[in-house]
């Protein structure tokens, strides 16, 4: 066990070479570009990390761990991805003064991304595990069609690899035990006929949507998954009873048995017994009290949910326990099912416990959801470990993982507390009959670190700190950095990044990233770029900024100007007023007076980006204080526009507008529309505006701001992405969005024009512009 002394060591091993780092500053070299950010190196996130974190695996056998980076390839439109092998060996030698070993590649993909994503920085590889015989991994990756991802086998020994799923099916989940490998996957998308055939050339679209009418391919895949299993490299698909074919409607639960011969998965009900309306349901959630009745009324994936058992050899399929998930029922904790070393017990989560045959004492407490069981005889026996009360959300515990010990009879729930983000290991013993509550101890290890005995690797990055791999040996406490993805980094000028706070008027405090110029002069006043959407990241190294379409930061600053990626004040998103963009505009009112009295910026020179929801907030700003901003963006987003209404307000029960603005826009409804909607209040905008469009949807959502603008002869100019993502991936893509705005805001904020040729026709158009907002201001 380390001393005191030596764990301050450690830490402090751990944080002075990213001291060092922060504190250095390039003299020489060229500033951070789009295509820098493009193509710059990136790992791929935990996929338990909502975007964060990074996965690193070790191998079964702790001779290995592999990881997942990846690039942008601008001149191919590609993602290249690759998976990476550190022998562990090597890294200890490493550690203790031997050479540095270099990463083997086994597996590389390059497509252009097609699967919509979530997260910026999308890869083409998606997940990886390894085998259980530690010689190769299992991986998903693009497979060639929108959202269709493959099921690959990458070895280490020939560092060979090859698809495993049939060509066409999206592979959601995979793992593999014994010598099976099983996968759920969802059947190649169907275009489905919209609406009602009369003859050949005309069909009745009433109720219809507009977007299945115009594009049905960009509808989405309402398919149920299918549950696929790989025995001795054949494909066999599982199709359960006959009668009642096996179709997956979560995947939250994928779990395979030591031996490969069966897995545990969650599965709708085909009956509801009268009990079960006994079961609590979170506080939060009241309405979903399981009501026995008709079940034909209910869509498959609307019905309650438990844990079955599927023999993957016999592909039979039966209740392991005889109650609903209760992730069903409102319940957050963590869903899962762990298989005991030697197979004969389950550790399940999230989930309540069967009401038949049991005592009034056992029935009143079992109302409530166990956070986690131990199932033995594959449901002859379940024993509760700890049930859930429904305490406050803030005050109680959140199970976040679970394990077995080294044999059967020993359990670890890892526990996050939720009040000061702590995180306590519960243990307990099965002894005697009986499963027993031994001790909590403190969680010692970070939650995103890799560890392997005494070795410990993870990703380390910091605010101005670029991404990097480090290793630490445990019981020497030595750590040191093992592999840097982007050494080209360390030639470039970056600005200073920052972390800034304050009030508005309404005491709400902000929080937000404020990038500077590389060889910034104190005392010079720099021309301002907001960034809108999504929360600054305290503890990453900024190059964008939260997301990839628009945002440019370090690029920007590279370019002399101040960037600051702000949030959005939570208070009142989504009310049923107009209070949500009264304090947006509130926090840009305030960003901008506290940099100006800070003497940073040029407050008659501030330009502000725009992004999905946020575009609102920008389009209403534009309009509520005209004179706030010098030049602004918008791109993909919402406006709450009687346009958007149009399009989206007959597929929702209540419009989003209707509560903003209190009534329909028919009739005398219409006047609180002409008041309230920005669609109707454009002619009070004066800030040149680069509205980017992304697919065809999204040039009908923009059209009116655009047309509007255009029509009042105002300077607007749309771009448009034909087959972009929300979250745009493609490097060619990002490219046209992120280079776009740089360009804009340097023409409007500083005079510049770039001198490349292939720019021409752009500058053409907005010295057109520029004519067009002088003539505006003219007396």
């Amino acid at each position: 066990m380390k001393t005191p002394k030596r764990l301050f060591r450690s830490i402090l091993l751990l944080i002075l070479p990213i001291a060092i780092y922060c504190t250095h500053s390039s003299a020489s070299g060229r500033v951070f570009t789009v295509r820098d950010s493009i193509e710059m190196v990136h790992f791929l996130p935990d996929p338990n990390g909502d975007c964060s974190g990074t996965q690193i695996e070790f191998s079964p056998d702790n001779h290995y761990f592999a990881f997942v980076t990846y690039r942008g390839i601008i001149h191919s439109n590609t993602i290249a991805s690759s998976i990476s092998v550190f022998s562990t060996s090597a890294v200890q030698d490493y550690l203790r003064g031997g050479k540095a070993p270099r990463p083997h590649i086994i597996a590389r993909i390059a497509s252009i991304p097609q699967t919509q994503d979530n997260c910026p920085y999308e890869s083409t590889i998606f997940a990886f595990q390894w085998f259980p015989n530690s010689q190769g991994v299992l991986f998903t990756a693009e497979g060639g069609a929108p959202n269709e991802r493959r099921l690959y086998e990458a070895t280490l020994a020939s560092g060979s690899m090859h698809a495993l799923s049939p060509q066409g099916y999206d592979v959601k989940e995979f793992v593999a035990a014994g010598d099976s490998i099983a996968y759920e996957a969802t059947s190649p998308r169907k275009v489905h006929p919209v609406g009602e055939r009369i003859n050949p050339d005309a069909i009745d679209i009433t109720g219809q949507g507009w977007d299945s009418v115009l594009f049905p391919d960009l509808t989405d895949n309402d398919s149920p998954d299918t549950l696929w299993v790989v025995q001795k490299g054949m494909n066999r698909r599982i199709t359960g009873d006959p009668a009642h074919p096996l179709q997956l409607f979560d995947n939250s639960v994928f779990s395979i048995s030591p031996a490969g011969n069966a897995l545990i998965i969650l599965l709708p009900v085909k009956q509801i017994p009268s009990l079960w309306a006994t079961f609590e349901p979170d506080p939060q959630y009241p309405y979903l009290r399981i009501k026995p009745g008709n079940l034909a009324a209910l869509a498959p994936s609307q019905l309650p949910l438990t844990y079955r058992l599927v023999d993957l050899a016999m592909g039979k399929i039966q209740i392991l326990i005889q109650a609903p998930s209760a992730k069903s029922l409102g319940s957050l904790h963590h869903d899962g099912a762990i298989w005991s070393p030697s197979g004969k017990r389950i550790l399940i989560t999230n989930t309540f416990l069967p009401l038949e045959g049991v005592n009034s004492t056992e029935r009143a407490q079992q109302r409530y959801p166990c956070v986690a069981a131990i199932v033995d005889g594959y449901g002859s026996t379940i024993h509760c470990l700890v049930f859930n009360r429904y305490t406050s959300v803030d005050q109680s515990p959140r199970l976040r993982s679970d394990s077995f010990g080294i044999t059967d009879n020993d359990v670890v729930l890892h526990m996050e507390n939720l009040s000061d983000q702590t995180y306590t290991d519960e243990h307990y013993h099965f002894e005697n009959g009986e499963w027993q509550f031994v001790k909590s101890t403190m969680s010692k290890l970070d939650a995103t670190l890799s560890l392997a005995g005494a070795l410990s690797v993870m990703l380390r990055q910091g605010v101005n700190m670029p991404p990097a791999l480090w290793a630490t040996d445990l019981q020497r406490g030595i750590t040191k950095k093992l592999w840097d993805p982007n050494p080209q980094l360390t030639h470039m000028q970056f600005g200073d990044e920052s972390i800034i706070h304050w009030k508005d008027s309404s005491g709400y405090e902000w929080t937000a990233g404020l990038a500077k110029p590389p060889r910034y002069v104190s005392g010079k006043r720099y021309p301002l770029v907001i960034q809108t959407h999504g929360f600054f990241h305290e503890n990453d190294f900024m190059t964008d900024g939260t997301y990839t379409t628009a945002f440019a930061a370090r690029q920007l600053a590279g370019a002399g100007m101040i960037v600051l990626q702000m949030g959005y004040n939570t208070k009142h998103m989504y009310a049923t007023s107009s209070q949500e963009l009264s304090d947006q505009l509130l926090g840009f009112e305030s960003a901008i007076a506290q940099l100006n009295a800070m003497g940073l910026i040029d407050p008659k020179k501030v330009g502000v980006i725009g992004f999905s929801r946020t575009c609102y907030y920008v389009e209403g700003a534009l309009i509520k204080d005209p004179q706030l901003f010098t030049a602004a963006s918008i791109t993909d987003g919402v406006d709450e526009s009687y346009m958007q209404y149009m399009l989206f307000g007959m597929e929702q029960p209540q419009p989003e507008q209707e509560q903003m603005y209190g009534t329909t826009p028919f009739g005398q409804g219409l006047m609180a529309w002409v008041k309230n909607a920005p669609s109707f209040q454009l002619d009070r905008v004066h800030t040149p505006l680069l509205i980017g469009t992304i697919g065809p949807e999204s040039i009908l959502e923009e059209w009116e701001i655009y047309a509007s603008l255009r029509m009042q002869k105002k300077p607007v100019d749309l771009l448009y992405i034909p087959d972009g993502q929300h979250i745009l991936q493609k490097p060619l893509d990002r490219l046209a969005s992120q280079q776009s705005n740089v360009d804009w805001f340097r023409f409007w904020l500083q005079g510049y024009e770039d001198p490349d040729s292939t720019k021409a026709a752009q500058y053409r158009r907005w010295e057109a512009l520029r004519k067009l907002q002088e003539a505006n201001r003219a007396p």
